[in-house]
């Protein structure tokens, strides 16, 4: 059994993305970063993680993903949640978070 666990973390770039992709980190686990770089990514958090060896990121959209690494875990935070968003855009809020992860199922 491999001691080092291998995490795929969408949505790392956004405010609890981050925050478990931090955690994952600080634990010594590899992480493969998703996400699609909306209004709700901070790119600061990129920029930190980045300096991580443990850390690989992917911008694209959960829709888009071809395949999965091998991997223990994934932690799927690319929902969209913010409330007045989705009465105006309730389009980009269904293929999120009802479609993409019907995706994420399916890889």
């Amino acid at each position: 059994m491999k001691s080092i666990k291998v995490v795929y973390v969408t949505g790392c770039l956004g405010f609890i993305g981050s925050h478990i992709t931090r955690k994952c980190l600080e634990m010594g686990w590899h992480v493969r970063g998703v996400d699609k770089i909306t209004y709700a990514a901070n790119i600061d958090f990129l920029k930190e993680f980045q300096k991580n060896k443990n850390f690989v990121f992917e911008k694209k959209d959960i829709n888009d993903l071809e395949f999965l690494y091998d991997c223990d875990y994934v932690i799927n935070t690319a929902a969209e949640t913010h409330v007045d968003n989705s009465i105006v855009g309730s389009d980009e809020f269904v293929k999120s978070n009802i479609d993409g992860v019907h995706h994420l199922l399916k890889l």
